[in-house]
């Protein structure tokens, strides 16, 4: 979903890169403990584009330091004002020179 909306420039991705997965796995029990999961289809972008392996590049890069992101994982605290990527979204989204990007046309 973030590649598509990237992709028609109706969101900017502020992050650091995915690691790229788009494959749709269907998991099938065998006999034992044991199993198999086959990879059936793929997600692609609008235009066809295959992120598998090469991931997303965000438009804005905000990369965290491990200390931040053990500090963000041990409070649970994703996407509130202790973590530094949701305060740049913010940012961008609340910038009186950004806000006609983000405005939905009529």
């Amino acid at each position: 979903m973030a590649a598509a909306l990237q992709e028609n420039q109706r969101a900017t991705l502020v992050g650091t890169q995915t690691y790229g997965s788009n494959l749709i796995q269907s998991v099938r029990g065998l006999e034992g403990d044991t199993g198999v999961a086959i990879t059936v289809a793929k997600w692609l972008t609008p235009s066809g584009a295959d992120v598998n392996q090469s991931g997303i590049t965000p438009d804005v890069t905000v990369e965290l330091t491990p200390e931040q992101n053990e500090t963000i994982r041990r409070d649970r605290a994703f996407g509130t004002t202790a973590d530094p990527q949701y305060q740049q979204a913010i940012q961008l989204l609340t910038s009186s020179s950004n806000r006609s990007h983000f405005e939905l046309e009529d």
